[in-house]
């Protein structure tokens, strides 16, 4: 079956923070062009599937939202989705599945529970906005080790430099994105053996952010779940997953941690019972059952159509503009673009894009010195659109 990713959806005035906000003055992205091509907030301008929406809306035809109990259904969606897509071929039972309401939820949750205030979270860096606000807005620090660019223009993680930061700043927990946003890594299985191995072996606990899982951009690599590369890697980690990426509805927050160690699962479900955060919201639990029991082919289509948009992306700004440099990602729907040489400073060159209309992410907000995060989600003709409008901004070729 085909969708159509091409049509347009006006999402002004509808409430959506990535075409609502450039208009406020305190947006990072605030813009005075006459009109704009939002590329920046990690949402798609894909509507979601059909599927999803009907899994929802048969539930609300009974009109009562009282207190429930999590469908069965919801579990074994869970399971068929882990299986069939990331290939987890052990048994996943229910009490290893917990509702989160949002992955930086689950996150914040582990940090609580496995750090003391003032005590130092390892991460990788460029990393993630809402992991060094996290971090922070709960009194930790951030101990950030540099992913290193290779000879191939892949970015590897420094074990040696991770290692002496784990005994230096005496690290407890290590929060690891895979896939890896902005940059767009999937890990191959051996790094993320590594990165076990080495968090195992200085008593560190790790919380894995595979919200980008169902983004594999590249034919010949798969998404392999932090979990399965070993038991001990199951003993040590809290993995969180969400349909909100996939089928774009980020509005309903909801998420899930696999927990197989029943130690941790009890610290992480005391703390959230403490603070009746983690109560299950009844329509996120439908839409991954909506999501996870028909959505296959319809991720296969998403993910082919975004790989489009990212290769038109890359192609022509290596085609049209000097010093503007972008690598095709293996994973997530984003392009993290380097344009230290693109002949301005690069908070002069940031600004003309938003004066321009096109309003990408900072990239210093990741931690990352001289690159802009686009997002790719997005019908082509929006894709075609910011290209046209950067002749006014980089130098041609």
């Amino acid at each position: 079956m085909e969708y159509n990713f091409d049509k347009f959806w006006d999402r002004s005035g509808r409430d959506a923070t990535k075409w609502d906000s450039p208009r406020k003055p305190q947006c990072q992205v605030y813009t005075e062009a006459e009109s704009f091509v939002p590329m920046w907030i990690a949402d798609m301008d894909f509507a979601t599937p059909d599927f999803v929406v009907e899994a929802m809306k048969e539930r609300m035809e009974h009109p009562i939202f009282g207190y429930f109990a999590t469908p069965k259904r919801y579990f074994d969606a869970i399971r068929f989705w882990q299986r069939e897509r990331y290939g987890v071929l052990y048994e996943i039972e229910n009490e290893n599945i917990m509702y989160q309401n949002s992955v930086l939820g689950g996150v914040a949750s582990f940090i609580s529970v496995y750090t003391l205030p003032g005590e130092a979270v390892l991460l990788n860096s460029p990393c993630y906005t809402a992991f060094q606000t996290t971090i922070h807005n709960l009194g930790r620090k951030i101990c950030a080790s540099e992913l290193v660019m290779d000879g191939d223009g892949i970015y590897r993680m420094n074990f040696g430099e991770m290692e002496r930061m784990m005994v230096e700043n005496r690290i407890s927990v290590m929060i690891f994105c895979s896939p890896h946003n902005p940059t767009g890594r999937v890990w191959e299985r051996w790094e993320i053996e590594a990165v076990t191995e080495l968090c195992a072996r200085h008593g560190v606990k790790l919380v894995s952010d595979e919200i980008w899982a169902d983004f594999i951009m590249e034919k010949d690599l798969c998404h392999i779940p932090t979990q399965t590369v070993s038991e001990t890697a199951r003993t040590i980690t809290m993995s969180l997953y969400a349909p909100s990426k996939v089928f774009n509805v980020a509005g309903l927050v909801g998420a899930y941690a696999l927990i197989y160690d029943r130690q941790m699962m009890n610290k992480i479900a005391s703390y959230a019972k403490s603070t009746h955060y983690n109560e299950t919201n009844i329509l996120c639990c439908y839409s991954v059952i909506g999501g996870y029991e028909n959505g296959s082919g319809w991720v296969d289509e998403l993910v082919r159509y975004i790989r489009g948009n990212q290769e038109y992306m890359v192609n022509y700004l290596a085609a049209h503009f000097e010093g503007v440099k972008a690598y095709l990602p293996e994973g997530t729907y984003l392009l993290w673009v380097d344009i230290s040489r693109c002949g301005m400073e690069y908070d002069e060159a940031f600004q003309k894009m938003i004066a321009a209309g096109v309003l990408p992410n900072s990239g210093k907000a990741f931690m990352g010195k001289n690159h802009i995060r686009f997002n790719a989600a997005c019908p082509r003709s929006m894709c075609e659109e910011a290209m046209k409008r950067l002749h006014g901004v980089f130098r041609e070729r």
